[in-house]
């Protein structure tokens, strides 16, 4: 049941906004979702599918639909572009590989990555589809791109498996919802769910081969985000705060 006041409260700042002659680009998820859709807490104490899981449940797929049917239905004649999701590819990543990031539910297993992503596509191609009749307004998502480059570039292997973490990081959602299929999912009703296409773009990240990796490669300290906060890189560059 959505909250009438809540709703009442928004229109008032998103008319305001477009009264000034602006345009409304509303995003519909920027990493939260409600503890009872995804409880962190408790899927580390009780185990992850004895709690609320999160994208690793397509119940949070009809959830997430739900939700924007709402949203589109109330706040379509003010939106001028709509994005269904923030960075869904850092949702998965940073929540199941990159674990000591901070974000939920710091469970590591790239089969629970993967799952999240594939579930993440499915509910934008739905979302898209809900806001395509509520609104007929644009549809994109938002992607943290990363430019990955090989520790060696002399070496064939680094190259290659450069190539495949870009992939994996970069494009497998993006592939997904517009040719609809990539290798989390194919379907024809993920194909050409992709009106245009935000991109968040912060640092690098250099790749090495083999290790201990599920993935066939792992990221090397010291060089793109993975460098000491204020610190200095290996490649010498003085880093931000965010390391």
């Amino acid at each position: 049941m959505a909250n009438k006041s809540a709703i009442e409260h928004h229109r008032r700042i998103f008319r305001d906004w477009v009264d000034r002659s602006k345009k409304l680009v509303l995003n519909l998820n920027h990493f939260t979702l409600p503890s009872w859709v995804h409880n962190p807490v408790a899927v580390r104490t009780r185990g992850v599918f004895n709690a609320p899981s999160g994208w690793l449940s397509e119940d949070t797929i009809v959830e997430f639909a739900k939700c924007v049917h709402v949203v589109g239905t109330v706040f379509g004649d003010l939106v001028g572009m709509w994005s269904t999701m923030n960075e869904p590819n850092v949702v998965a990543v940073a929540g199941y590989l990159m674990v000591k990031s901070g974000f939920p539910p710091g469970v590591s297993s790239l089969d629970y990555a993967l799952l999240a992503l594939r579930n993440q596509i499915v509910a934008h191609a739905r979302a898209y589809d809900v806001l395509k009749a509520t609104s007929g307004k644009p549809v994109e998502v938002i992607i943290n791109y990363m430019w990955f480059e090989p520790y060696n570039g002399e070496s064939e292997s680094e190259k290659q498996a450069t190539q495949q973490a870009s992939y994996m990081y970069n494009y497998i959602f993006t592939d997904a919802i517009t040719t609809g299929s990539s290798l989390l999912v194919s379907s024809e009703v993920l194909k050409r769910r992709l009106d245009w296409i935000g991109v968040n773009y912060y640092t690098r990240m250099a790749v090495s081969s083999g290790g201990s990796s599920a993935e066939g490669w792992r990221v090397v300290p010291g060089y793109g985000n993975l460098c000491t906060a204020c610190g200095v890189s290996k490649a010498g560059r003085p880093c931000n705060d965010f390391g």
